[in-house]
């Protein structure tokens, strides 16, 4: 009989609990989900250094938990984000290129219509961290611009 009882309990806790995970809402945070990298520009002091549209396969994955991973082939990194009034705050937590690890980042994104827009400004203070070009100057500033496509929303 008490097995029978537990059995009942148990079944019914099932009911109640999984219905939780297989039938639970997407994210309502726009930023939660798998997105795949599709192209970036580089400007520097203002004129185009690089600019490409992407097919190397990189994704880049936030979670509701603030954490997120990026798989760009070969390399791939990890870390804590935040996400307010459209700045992005990374910290790198792990990285196959242990020079990342500890590095924080401040980007603007916005998202509009499935693709997300990262933006990145470096001012003549940031750029001191950028190598220097054979001649040994730097330029005053820097603009990195990455957009990304949704593939799959995370619940």
């Amino acid at each position: 009989m008490t097995k029978i009882r537990d059995k009942t309990i148990f079944s019914g806790l099932l009911c109640l609990v999984v219905p939780l995970f297989c039938f639970a809402e997407p994210s309502a945070d726009p930023l939660v989900g798998v997105w795949k990298h599709s192209a970036f520009v580089q400007l520097s002091d203002g004129k185009v250094v690089r600019k490409y549209d992407s097919a190397d396969g990189a994704t880049l994955e936030y979670r509701a938990n603030g954490t997120w991973r990026l798989k760009n082939p070969p390399h791939q990194s990890s870390g804590t984000y935040r996400w307010t009034n459209g700045l992005l705050e990374s910290t790198i937590t792990g990285s196959d290129l242990p020079h990342q690890i500890g590095f924080t980042s401040m980007k603007k994104a916005t998202i509009h219509d499935q693709t997300l827009v990262l933006v990145m400004d470096y001012d003549e203070e940031g750029m001191k961290a950028m190598p220097a070009r054979p001649d040994g100057t730097r330029p005053k500033s820097m603009t990195a611009t990455s957009t990304f496509r949704k593939i799959t929303a995370v619940k």
